[in-house]
């Protein structure tokens, strides 16, 4: 089973294709100021010639449906589709803060780990994925309003963002600690183990990005 995962959701981008173990065959990461992604084009033939694949050598696609940039979730969900088109290859979508979260909670002993970010619209957005929960399906994300930051579960506690900048400014407004924010991004490999985790190994989330705000 050989998966090809597209993580776009940050400005930290990542494509993968990970094996039947959940191990890495070949990889390739970037970094951009804006988080279009348009560097996800380059690097998948690379990635290909890397690992000595084609195309259809590829069981399934999987993408990061965020919460996060906007123009990354719509090309790692265009390109996924585009791609696995010609072949019917099956497409996969899981919530990128959640697989975060999950590796987070593997790499530390931290009964939960809440996952925030900025919504923009003077809002965050977060949720928590919990230690014992029931992994069955895809957990819940919640929009916040800045103004009520000082009441919210955020306050006083370890908390992951990709976002550690604008979340550093917006708690120093609200008064908050922000000595407990984690700079922290989704990778490739963390969508296939969130995937593999969940009772039939194909546990399917909507293919589409995972918005917070209604349409403007």
């Amino acid at each position: 089973m050989l998966t090809l995962a597209l993580e776009l959701s940050t400005t930290c981008g990542g494509v993968a294709v990970c094996d039947g173990r959940g191990q890495t065959v070949a990889g390739e990461s970037w970094v951009e100021s804006r988080a279009r992604h348009q560097q996800v084009f380059h690097a998948l033939p690379r990635l290909l010639e890397q690992a000595g694949l084609t195309w259809d050598a590829i069981d399934r696609f999987l993408i990061g449906r965020g919460p996060g940039s906007y123009s990354g979730l719509r090309v790692a969900s265009l390109t996924a589709r585009a791609l696995a088109l010609p072949s019917r290859t099956p497409v996969y979508a899981v919530s990128s803060a959640e697989a975060l979260a999950a590796r987070l909670m593997r790499d530390e002993p931290l009964d939960r780990w809440y996952v925030a970010g900025d919504a923009r619209r003077g809002h965050l957005w977060y949720g928590c994925v919990e230690q014992q929960e029931d992994r069955s399906g895809p957990r819940s994300f919640h929009l916040l309003p800045v103004e009520e930051l000082s009441a919210s579960p955020l306050a006083g506690i370890p908390v992951a963002t990709s976002h550690p900048d604008r979340l550093a400014a917006i708690f120093r407004e609200q008064r908050v600690d922000a000595g407990h924010l984690r700079e922290a991004y989704p990778q490739p490999a963390d969508l296939v183990s969130l995937l593999d985790s969940r009772p039939d190994g194909s546990m399917n989330e909507p293919l589409l990005p995972l918005y917070l705000h209604p349409p403007v």
